[in-house]
């Protein structure tokens, strides 16, 4: 088993891996992500790679790389859509969604309900779609 070391989880190591600097942000949340879940199997990141996931450390930035890019994708599909279509989040949509999730809209921060709004305009975008589709028998 390699040695991973902290050189390999750094800014420069995950923007040079493919060398498109706008997903780095992206691959390392997902990094996170799975740093976290590992704490949950109470293993490192390396083992939890290696013996959970059946990956090497490069394999799996390069699904990180790859699934962050399809996020990004997906997120100009819908922000691209919303915006055509005029499809926007209402304050009253928001402090709904708010209040159905159980959360206190006092203790959400703004970055939390940046991604609430997102949510709800994802799901906008999904209903316009859908309504636009021909079903056939």
């Amino acid at each position: 088993m390699a040695n991973w070391d902290n050189t390999r989880w750094s800014y420069a190591y995950v923007r040079d891996y493919k060398g498109n600097d706008r997903v780095y942000f992206f691959v390392h949340n997902q990094l996170n992500n799975y740093k976290a879940t590992a704490v949950g199997y109470s293993m490192g990141l390396q083992e939890y790679v290696y013996e959970i996931m059946n990956m090497t450390g490069d394999q799996l930035y390069s699904h990180c790389y790859d699934e962050s890019a399809r996020q990004i994708k997906l997120y100009l599909l819908i922000g691209g859509i919303a915006k055509k279509e005029e499809l926007a989040v209402t304050e009253y949509e928001l402090l709904d969604y708010i209040n159905n999730i159980g959360y206190d809209i006092c203790t959400v921060s703004d970055e939390n309900i940046c991604y609430l709004k997102y949510r709800i305009l994802e799901n906008k975008v999904l209903d316009y779609v859908h309504g636009l589709a021909i079903y056939e028998e």
